[in-house]
């Protein structure tokens, strides 16, 4: 292999550096992230990531440079990557609801159109569109089984009537929150999706078991109402958090899925949920009365009306995660590469993400993500974006303050 380019995270940026020759013990102790393009042996190209090299690889008594040691180890020696063009594929798109031309109000579906509705009863957000019909961005698009919607980081039902589009219960967060970003996750260029709204109907089997003997979890059987399932790509959305890499979830037949759903986790989703909404939850709710101790039922939780079997409706599917790094201030992030995908922490919450570097930079993407060039912002002189997440008031991205950037995509045919 040869060696041929490489991008370096220093704590704060990623740029690109030619690490060639640096010895390469030292580029793994000093160096807090990077990322090598080679050459492979029949001409082609692939990356050699250092985490990767961390985990999988004997590097502490690697004698050489960087150079040196990827030149002279078989190509076996090393997980290799794709460097996959994400741009160029078709991939998972999640876009700030305001990029597109539409209203947003808070509202109440079970309310006429033009109807005074007591602000104590506006529990939905309310979308109308100016986009043409057929368009993205339109009522019609927005509305379609592909097309998600995160409110401060989960994921709340939709319902059309006429021109406008509800998101049941999002209109709550809004109230109770002093950020509310929307998030617009659509499907679509993968081919879409099906989507099933689960029911208490659609679950069986809640089977209780004890932990390590300090927590208790339900085995819950969801039966799909999508048809046979077997060989095809799903993924859950529990109780508004995506679940993409099916944590805990196995097929039990053709139109079976058995799902764990941890009791105390399940807890602690739901009060992260605004006060009104919490009851759909757990049976005998009562925040009126603390001392009512209410019962956690992973049936009534999962049938609360935000959880989905997600179905694709191509086998071709491809996933991959990659962490997003800290600029080394609260709630801001740095990626190598247009952060094209969902930003998501490991609970399943989707951060709402702002590019924060005006626009006047005139940054340049390349159609390969190692080979990113960055016009330099003239005030701070950085050669690198930055992106953020305002703090989630309900739903906080997950105590690590980690987050990863989710990419779903199909390759060109």
């Amino acid at each position: 292999m040869q060696y041929i380019k490489a991008i370096v995270f220093d704590g704060q940026w990623w740029a690109h550096q030619d690490i060639s020759q640096m010895l390469f013990v030292n580029a793994m102790q000093d160096l807090e992230a990077f990322r090598v393009v080679v050459e492979k042996d029949d001409g082609s190209k692939a990356e050699v990531r250092s985490d990767d090299l961390r985990e999988n690889f004997s590097w502490q008594n690697a004698q050489g440079t960087v150079s040196e040691i990827l030149d002279m180890r078989a190509q076996s020696s090393f997980n290799l990557f794709d460097i996959t063009d994400l741009h160029e594929a078709k991939g998972v798109e999640s876009t700030d609801l305001w990029d597109f031309d539409v209203k947003v109000d808070r509202g109440n579906s079970s309310y006429g159109e033009g109807t005074n509705i007591p602000l104590s009863y506006q529990h939905d957000l309310v979308i109308t569109s100016n986009a043409q019909p057929a368009t993205k961005g339109s009522i019609g698009h927005l509305s379609g089984d592909s097309v998600f919607f995160a409110v401060n980081g989960l994921i709340y039902p939709k319902l059309r009537i006429g021109d406008r589009l509800f998101l049941l219960g999002a209109g709550l967060a809004m109230k109770d929150s002093v950020h509310t970003g929307v998030t617009v996750i659509d499907f679509g260029p993968v081919g879409g999706v099906q989507v099933q709204r689960i029911e208490e109907g659609d679950l069986s089997s809640a089977k209780r078991q004890d932990i390590h003997g300090e927590a208790v979890e339900s085995l819950v059987a969801i039966r799909s109402r999508l048809g046979d399932i077997k060989g095809k790509d799903y993924f859950l959305i529990e109780a508004g958090h995506m679940r993409i890499w099916n944590e805990g979830t196995d097929l039990l037949n053709d139109d079976v899925v058995r799902h764990r759903v941890n009791h105390r986790k399940g807890l602690f989703r739901v009060l992260r949920r605004p006060v009104k909404l919490r009851y759909r939850y757990i049976a005998n709710y009562q925040p009126s009365q603390p001392q009512h101790e209410p019962s956690f039922s992973a049936r009534h939780y999962l049938g609360a009306g935000d959880s989905f079997l997600v179905v694709y409706n191509e086998t071709d599917v491809i996933k991959n995660r990659e962490p997003f790094y800290s600029s080394g201030l609260p709630g801001e992030y740095v990626f190598h590469r247009e952060p094209t995908g969902i930003p998501m922490d490991e609970n399943g919450n989707v951060a709402h993400m702002k590019k924060l570097i005006d626009e006047e930079t005139k940054k340049v993407y390349s159609t390969n993500p190692i080979k990113k060039e960055w016009a330099l912002n003239e005030t701070t002189g950085q050669s690198n974006s930055r992106y953020t997440t305002p703090a989630l008031a309900n739903v906080p991205i997950d105590d690590n303050g980690e987050l990863d950037l989710i990419t779903i995509y199909r390759l060109d045919d």
